[in-house]
């Protein structure tokens, strides 16, 4: 953690983190659900060890470490598919995306709290 990023802090850098999860997760789901159609296509989504991983990171203290950190897709090979070997399930995806869509509106108020305190600590007034 260097630079404005140490000065605003582990949430800051937490929620930037997860601000990168949440894109990538929309990117996904928005190809599942173009592809809902798509014969054969295997759903995708973040692996799931990722959240498990920055979780460790930060009971560890080691929030310096997030940076390194980075999600990757994978391709859900679980779960029932229909006649055309596709195992996107259309309604779940926009639930997904839904809950996705919360957590985006979370972090930005994490990340804009931050700035808040930031700018009050410097300036004197409150926000």
């Amino acid at each position: 953690m260097t630079g404005i990023s140490e000065s605003l802090g582990a949430n800051y850098v937490l929620a930037k983190k997860q601000m990168d999860v949440v894109s990538l997760r929309q990117k996904a789901l928005s190809a599942n659900i173009a592809n809902s159609q798509t014969p054969h296509y295997r759903r995708q989504d973040v692996d799931k060890n990722f959240e498990s991983h920055l979780a460790n990171l930060l009971e560890q203290g080691a929030v310096g470490e997030f940076e390194d950190a980075h999600a990757v897709l994978k391709t859900d090979l679980t779960g029932s598919t229909n006649a055309s070997g596709n195992n996107v399930e259309l309604d779940r995806e926009l639930l997904l995306m839904n809950e996705n869509n919360l957590r985006h509106q979370f972090l930005l108020k994490v990340a804009e709290d931050t700035f808040k305190t930031t700018r009050s600590a410097i300036t004197g007034n409150p926000f």
